[in-house]
């Protein structure tokens, strides 16, 4: 489990598309972690919801994302932001969320693996300020 995965403001994104129950995301920054369409519809859907900066952090290159071409494409269009090869380290905060902790990644070739793996960039961590986490990692509920 993810360091501060289960603090207040830190979501799953299944469960909001599903349920339809959002915070309020007006003026507030929302990082959304994952590179497949659950991620898209999240990022999307956030920003239509009044988000200042939607950003979605993915861990591999953006041509390995998972999401549908015209997903991904049509976030951009919409304004979504992407963080490609950063990883997420921990998520912090005081009362509610207010930051993450990142670290780079480079793609390598293993041996027996088909397509390149990430891999943490040692001494390349650094912080990043969000008012919301959203985890579209997979189907898991994280609440």
């Amino acid at each position: 489990m993810l360091c501060g995965e289960n603090l207040s403001g830190v979501y799953g994104g299944n469960e909001l598309l599903e349920n339809g129950v959002h915070p309020n995301y007006r003026g507030k920054k929302v990082m959304v972690i994952g590179g497949g369409n659950v991620a898209m519809d999240c990022a999307r859907t956030v920003n239509r919801l009044g988000a200042e900066k939607t950003v979605v952090i993915y861990r591999r290159a953006e041509e390995q994302m998972p999401a549908e071409k015209k997903e991904i494409e049509d976030a951009k269009n919409e304004g979504v932001e992407f963080l490609f090869q950063n990883n997420i380290v921990k998520i912090l905060e005081e009362e509610k969320v207010e930051k993450l902790e990142l670290i780079k990644t480079e793609l390598v070739k293993k041996e027996g693996e088909d397509r390149k793996v990430p891999v943490n960039i040692e001494g390349s961590n650094y912080f990043i300020s969000a008012d919301y986490v959203i985890m579209a990692l997979g189907a898991r509920s994280f609440r």
